[in-house]
């Protein structure tokens, strides 16, 4: 099977697709990932996937890309699985394109019952990643979405929201968003 050359081109276009799905299952099945990451690699892996099947383009949001009808893909002899420089008979070729391309919309469908529905929400918490929470390109607290779900006093929720760079934290929580949230709930000032 392996001397045949149609089925080392069909290996040959698998591979990278595969690659990159075990990196990405990998990362889920590791005890300590960072969640924000995780989605973001889940997401380039589905859009990925996705741009090898349709014309190029632009996505503004993930729900955009989770919302592309994957039916609307390119003919087959206009999608590039760079197998055309083989010396494989042709009919073999477009074969091998007819099983990529199948195996490729299946793998996006199972990819996106996977992926999570409220998907939109997942994105707005990298504003709660200790880069963003720290650093410069903190969103001011009015332009969190998840803010309305707050029943608190919002007022001094803004104060500690804004004091948050502030406070030295610990070097071991600024790579990590879990614990950088449980140092801010355990987290005293001088007045408490």
């Amino acid at each position: 099977m392996y001397s045949n050359p149609a089925n080392r081109l069909y290996l040959a276009f698998l591979q990278p697709v595969v690659s990159q799905v075990n990196r990405v299952n990998k990362m889920f099945e590791s005890d300590n990932c960072n969640v924000n990451k995780l989605l973001v690699d889940l997401m380039s892996l589905y859009q990925s996937i996705l741009l090898r099947l349709m014309m190029p383009r632009t996505f503004s949001t993930w729900k955009a890309v989770t919302d592309f009808d994957v039916n609307n893909h390119l003919p087959l002899q206009a999608v590039d699985f760079e197998l055309a420089r083989s010396r494989v008979d042709s009919r073999v070729v477009d074969t091998i394109k007819k099983y990529g391309r199948d195996f490729l919309m299946q793998l996006l469908t199972e990819l996106r019952a996977r992926l999570p529905c409220n998907i939109h929400h997942l994105q707005s918490l990298d504003v709660l990643t200790p880069d963003t929470v720290l650093g410069v390109r903190k969103s001011r607290l009015q332009e969190l979405t998840f803010l309305p779900r707050y029943s608190g006093d919002v007022g001094q929720l803004d104060e500690q929201w804004q004091r948050l760079a502030t406070v030295s934290w610990p070097r071991e929580v600024l790579d990590d968003t879990e614990k950088l949230w449980m140092a801010v709930h355990s987290h005293q000032d001088a007045s408490e």
